[in-house]
């Protein structure tokens, strides 16, 4: 089940994207990274088991940021790819800010969901402020490391997407894991979790090869009638 739901997201996810490029250009993409970063940072919380693994969640919305950053690359060029960075960096400062206050604000008697809200946020703010260094440097890694691959090649887009996302996005995913869990679980347990998840990541970041050429094609296109 848990497999059925990763490709569905995938699919989704990844289409989505192609159709905010088409639509609504940078800005769209940029907005879809923000709502990922925090999404993501929800998602991680729950582990899974997956492809007989034990992993968390989160790693399609993950893949989804590096998507959208490798397409603002490589339509709208590197200075507007650290834009989008920086965008999903104010978003995730933004989640531990407001969710620190949220768990601050003292409830009524009507109220049913603040303990489990409470739960959610304040360990969701651990793995989000884990979650902000990491997602910072690798993708401002990836967004050099794209540009690094384009400058020497206009070719091979499906190669140097699928090495700048895989490489950047496994770095993360054992830097935040060990960063979000340890003190919960033991190195060893950590380890595992973020070694798992990374095969996971890696099916994910493949999985959007055709998405990164269709949403170049439409971002392309929205440039073009906007000029």
């Amino acid at each position: 089940m848990n497999e059925i739901l990763f490709f569905l997201s995938a699919i989704i996810a990844y289409g989505m994207i192609v159709f905010v490029a088409k639509y609504f250009g940078k800005g769209g993409l940029m907005a879809w990274i923000a709502a990922s970063v925090i999404l993501a940072n929800i998602a991680v919380t729950k582990q899974v088991k997956m492809f007989g693994l034990d992993v968390t969640l989160g790693n399609i919305m993950f893949s989804s940021v590096y998507l959208c950053t490798d397409i603002i690359s490589e339509v709208y060029g590197k200075k507007e790819s650290k834009k989008a960075v920086n965008g999903g960096l104010i978003a995730a400062v933004g989640f531990i800010v407001f969710g620190n206050i949220i768990n601050f604000a003292i409830p009524n008697d009507l109220d049913y969901v603040s303990g489990a809200l409470k739960e959610i946020l304040a360990f969701t703010s651990r793995t989000t402020a884990a979650s902000v260094i990491c997602f910072y440097l690798s993708n401002l890694c990836d967004v050099w490391l794209f540009d690094k691959f384009r400058n020497k090649s206009k070719k091979h887009l499906w190669l140097r997407n699928n090495v700048c996302t895989i490489v950047c996005n496994c770095v993360e995913n054992f830097v935040m894991i060990f960063g979000a869990f340890i003190g919960i679980y033991d190195v060893k347990t950590c380890a595992m979790i973020a070694a798992c998840t990374c095969v996971v990541e890696i099916i994910a970041g493949l999985l959007d090869t055709p998405f990164v050429y269709l949403g170049r094609k439409f971002a392309k296109k929205e440039v073009t009638n906007h000029s």
